[in-house]
């Protein structure tokens, strides 16, 4: 559209325009000049404010585009909004998210920027950090009152502030009466009066703390600490231990201590008792039987009674611990003398005892009172007639009645019956696994000279003795009243599968090598100690010392060329890398006692020894390893019995 002077803009040209006259309109074009100018428009032809315009002309005003500068979005929307609804759904989701993971070790309610500027070095000045050491000792009611409720710690400090409340009124009664020269100056008041009676009855009851089951374990464990840190060096010398020394006497017992020491390795060797397990209920009752724990090697059990002279005895079963050696920490009493006990390697908690008055019973070590025993064969109508004289825990996969028993009982009696005992549920059954006759010869003379040999059936053969093998848990060896040896299985109760030379007297023990499976030792009446080899039938090696009686003989879990066997008056403990014409250590017994019993201690040179005062004398093998001067070389049993001349196959 021409005009004859103004300024056109770069926007379009409308229908809708603006009409300017006169003055104004040259007020516009100075504008739009001046507009043009800031833009940098080129200007179609100055404008005079003098001169009249000829004719009206068009502007066109426009917006310009939006620039954001800053833009946040609003945290609050109005409730009539058209996503109010929305939002408020997404908040409820968003709270029950976060209310899900309070207490998660994996979420973390903080702060945090997004956009992380470049690192600055910034340098101040300080004084300088000193660091302390801080040490401090949290006992186990520490922690106890730390965990324990809200509730508990309130009742606690409202208990504290009545006792010294209480202690605080008597005091100041008794000084205000003393002050005051009158006897009823001191007295309270009616409502203080109440108020102390309402204290008194808050105090806790002592008897029922004292009675409680948590303050017996808790004496129970500060008792065990205690005697632990009394028998500290017999314990250490016990396990093989380094023994924790004062150190305020180490100094002066140094030099003595070397010349010890120096002096041990030139020593024989010897029994060096370490503790006695005793107790003012065992004290005086006799010993007859002792068994280590299969699980737990420091729990020992113990079994008393005797029935010697007509007298017997009542029986009594004490189950000691290696954290406790003054107390014991389980007493059964027995309604007659305990002769042997054994504890189950399937259920270590099972032990079971065998009695002089044929009785077979299983206690249940872990519970303390009188439910302890689980089964008695006392109900039993198979029952042994006569005394048990060993019982023994065999691994079998056996089927009785339909059932699989991984593990079976089994006990030897003076009635000749060897008996395999199951617990079932309807009570404590057995079953023979054998029963001994024994059978002699007889002439009959038939008249014209001549005769016929007939058996007669004697009494029945006490059975003394039995050990099964320690591979194959079918066969098993008998010791008898009448020497005799035999081999027998469980496949087969009607025969032996080997009848070895017997001795010439009663047969007291039998046991199998822990380290060499087809070595066995047998002790007798007659004084001797037999060395067998399951295929032989004949003695390897005889060991004699003194023409008495042996009641038992142990091999020793370390070492396969040591074992012990007791008398009546003296303990022998022999070692055939040394020798096997004499014993390497003989220990005699005080007099007027006899030792009863002998066991080997699980993991330590030691051997435990019981007598019939009722106590367990607990001996370190003491110097022997070394011998003159120089330690002695282990040799192997099979050498020592092929070098023996007379005893090779």
């Amino acid at each position: 559209m021409p005009v004859e002077s103004g300024f056109l803009s770069r926007s379009s040209i409308t229908d809708d325009s603006l009409s300017l006259q006169g003055a104004d309109a040259a007020a516009a074009a100075a504008a739009a000049a001046a507009a043009a100018a800031a833009y940098d428009e080129i200007p179609l032809k100055p404008a005079r404010p003098d001169e009249p315009m000829a004719q009206a002309f068009d502007i066109i005003l426009s917006e310009t585009d939006t620039f954001s500068v800053l833009d946040l979005s609003p945290t609050l929307v109005s409730e009539d909004a058209e996503d109010a609804e929305a939002l408020n759904r997404r908040n409820s989701v968003y709270a029950e998210f976060c209310s899900s993971k309070m207490g998660s070790d994996n979420y973390l309610e903080r702060s945090s920027q997004a956009l992380v500027g470049d690192h600055k070095c910034k340098y101040t000045q300080t004084n300088k950090y000193n660091s302390v050491s801080k040490g401090t000792i949290a006992t186990t009611w520490d922690i106890y009152d730390s965990f324990s409720t809200p509730t508990e710690n309130k009742e606690s400090r409202e208990t504290e502030q009545v006792d010294y409340l209480v202690s605080t009124r008597t005091e100041q009664d008794t000084s205000e009466g003393t002050m005051s020269g009158d006897t009823g100056s001191g007295v309270s008041s009616e409502g203080e009066l109440e108020g102390d009676l309402f204290m008194l009855k808050s105090e806790p009851d002592l008897e029922n703390i004292l009675s409680s089951e948590a303050f017996m374990n808790s004496m129970l464990i500060m008792e065990r600490v205690i005697v632990v840190n009394i028998f500290q060096p017999k314990l250490a010398a016990f396990r093989g231990l380094p023994v924790l020394k004062d150190p305020d006497s180490e100094v002066r017992r140094g030099s003595e201590e070397h010349l010890t020491e120096k002096k041990e390795k030139y020593l024989t060797p010897k029994l060096e008792p370490l503790w006695v397990f005793v107790s003012p209920l065992t004290r005086g009752h006799n010993i007859t039987s002792m068994a280590w724990n299969k699980k737990n090697p420091d729990i020992l059990a113990v079994g008393y009674g005797g029935w010697s002279s007509g007298n017997l005895q009542s029986g009594l079963i004490c189950c000691w611990s290696l954290k406790n050696l003054m107390w014991s920490e389980r007493v059964f009493s027995c309604h007659n003398s305990v002769t042997c006990l054994e504890f189950s390697s399937s259920n270590p908690s099972h032990l079971a005892v065998g009695m002089y008055d044929g009785s077979v019973a299983i206690y249940n070590v872990q519970v303390g009172d009188h439910t302890a025993c689980i089964a008695d064969s006392r109900d039993c109508a198979k029952r042994h007639m006569q005394p048990v004289w060993q019982v023994t825990w065999t691994k079998q996969q056996l089927q009785l009645s339909g059932e699989e028993r991984e593990e079976v009982l089994v006990s030897v009696s003076g009635d000749g019956r060897i008996t395999k005992w199951l617990i079932l549920h309807n009570g404590f059954n057995c079953v023979d696994l054998m029963i001994l006759k024994r059978s002699q010869g007889r002439k009959q003379s038939l008249g014209a000279g001549q005769s016929k040999t007939e058996n007669v059936l004697l009494p029945l053969t006490t059975v003394l003795c039995i050990d099964f093998h320690p591979d194959d848990t079918g066969i098993y060896v008998i010791g008898t009243w009448d020497g005799g040896l035999h081999k027998c299985s469980l496949s087969n109760s009607d025969h032996f599968l080997d009848t070895y030379c017997k001795h010439p007297s009663p047969v007291t023990h039998i046991e199998w090598s822990p380290l060499y499976s087809d070595v066995f030792l047998s002790s007798s009446s007659d004084g001797t100690i037999q060395l067998w080899k399951l295929d032989t039938l004949h003695p390897k090696m005889s060991f004699t010392s003194v023409q008495s009686i042996v009641d038992s003989v142990k091999w020793s879990p370390n070492c396969c060329t040591v074992f012990a066997a007791i008398y009546r008056q003296h303990v022998e403990v022999w070692d055939l890398c040394r020798s096997i014409m004499l014993p390497t250590v003989v220990h005699h017994a005080e007099p007027g006692v006899t030792l009863t019993s002998l066991l080997f201690a699980k993991g330590s040179d030691s051997v435990l020894v019981g007598d019939s005062r009722g106590e367990v004398t607990v001996y370190k093998l003491k110097n022997f390893g070394v011998g003159k001067g120089k330690k002695f070389q282990v040799c192997n049993l099979d050498d020592v019995m092929e070098s023996v001349a007379g005893y090779v196959d």
